[in-house]
C-alpha cells in the first residue's frame, strides 16, 4: 500500500516504534528460537518500511500514487510485529469524511506507538473502536512500562490539536498502571448527534 508523504511520516515513526518495543523485548527471552522471531519481525517491519520510503520517493517525482490504511490494517500491523493485540469493535463501522478518516487512522497510529514505546514489553494492547450514532470513539490500553520512555511529550499534545479542530477530543491517564487513551472523532452525519 503506497502513502502519501504526508501520511508516511507518522507511519514511520509508528514502524520505528514496533521496531525499538521488539529489540528492547529480546534481552527477556529465555528461548532461543522466540529471539530467532523477534529478530526475524524487526527485520521485516524495518524491510516493510524501507519499500514506504521509495515508495514515497516516486511519490514525489510523480511516479506514485497513495492510499491510507484502514485502522484494521494498523491494528493487524502492530499484530504482524509480534505484538499480542486485544481488538474489539463495537457498533457498524461507516464511512468518513476525508478529515475525520485521516485523523482517525494517524491517531490511533500514535497511540499504538505510544502504547509500544511506553508499555511493558510482551503486555498485550487492548483496542476498543466503538462506533456510535455521530462519532468513533478508539480506546487503547497498555501496561505501563519501567523507565526511561524516550517520547518527545508532543504525541498527546498533537492528537489533542488534531481532534479539537474536528470538534473531537483527545485524554490520556494511568490507572491502577493501566495507561488509557481515548479519542473520539466525529462523523459527518446530517442529524446525528455526539
Amino acid at each position: 500500500m503506497r502513502r502519501s508523504p504526508a501520511t508516511c511520516t507518522t507511519w514511520w515513526g509508528h514502524s520505528l516504534a514496533v521496531i525499538i518495543a521488539q529489540a528492547d523485548s529480546v534481552p527477556f527471552l529465555a528461548d532461543e528460537a522466540r529471539v530467532r522471531e523477534v529478530s526475524a519481525t524487526i527485520a521485516s517491519t524495518a524491510r516493510s518500511s524501507l519499500m514506504e520510503v521509495r515508495q514515497v520517493l516516486g511519490q514525489i517525482d510523480g511516479t506514485g500514487d497513495s492510499g491510507p490504511a484502514t485502522l484494521d490494517e494498523i491494528v493487524q500491523g502492530i499484530r504482524d510485529a509480534g505484538v499480542p493485540v486485544e481488538h474489539a469493535v463495537r457498533g457498524g463501522p461507516r464511512p468518513f469524511g476525508h478529515d475525520a478518516g485521516t485523523a482517525a487512522r494517524r491517531v490511533l497510529q500514535e497511540m499504538l506507538t505510544n502504547a509500544l514505546r511506553h508499555g511493558a514489553p510482551g503486555m498485550p494492547v487492548t483496542v476498543r473502536e466503538t462506533w456510535r450514532s455521530a462519532d468513533l470513539v478508539l480506546e487503547v490500553e497498555n501496561v505501563v512500562g519501567s523507565g526511561a520512555t524516550g517520547g518527545s511529550g508532543r504525541g498527546v499534545d498533537g492528537m489533542r490539536s488534531r481532534l479539537a479542530a474536528l470538534d473531537g477530543s483527545f485524554d490520556a491517564a494511568v490507572l491502577d498502571d493501566v495507561f488509557v487513551a481515548r479519542a473520539r472523532i466525529p462523523i459527518d452525519i446530517p442529524g446525528g448527534t455526539r
